[in-house]
């Protein structure tokens, strides 16, 4: 693990995070890495903007990564994003064979939020790990990872 690579993508996921705020959407942003190391996708929330519950940060940057790579797998790309993934977002990262995710914030550090279900990603990704939805790969969860800078972004949200 890369901590000055994982410093530089997390910001920039702050970074789209800050401009969805301005923006009127939800501050939510998400990146994603490929297993070079490069930049594939970087987006945050369009919930608002495109009337779309399922436009969350970490999909809209998972279709584009997909629509970038030409490929429905991510396998061995890393997600950064500034919060930890619903229960939703986390069906998604299943699907598409992401080897990692690294977030900021915890679902329960939002005013008004608690887990779907009463999951968090970690448990989705234990489950998923143990049936091998992933194949061989597991997928490995970095969770409070610029955890100060991403609550930041929540404490400005209205």
């Amino acid at each position: 693990m890369d901590t000055n690579a994982d410093h530089r993508w997390m910001q920039l996921a702050i970074d789209k995070a800050k401009s969805a705020l301005e923006n009127g959407q939800h501050p939510f942003g998400a990146v994603v890495v490929g297993p070079d190391g490069q930049l594939v996708a970087a987006e945050h929330n369009l919930v608002e903007q495109d009337f779309d519950a399922s436009a969350h940060g970490e999909v809209v940057a998972i279709r584009a990564a997909g629509k970038a790579l030409a490929s429905v797998m991510l396998t061995g790309c890393t997600l950064y994003t500034t919060c930890e993934p619903c229960l939703m977002c986390g069906s998604v990262i299943i699907r598409c064979g992401l080897t990692r995710v690294v977030y900021g914030a915890r679902a329960t550090d939002l005013r008004g939020y608690t887990s779907t279900l009463g999951l968090h990603v970690e448990e989705v990704v234990e489950w998923a790990n143990r049936e091998k939805l992933n194949g061989d790969t597991p997928i490995t969860v970095t969770p409070d990872f610029m955890r100060d800078e991403c609550l930041e972004l929540y404490a400005r949200w209205p």
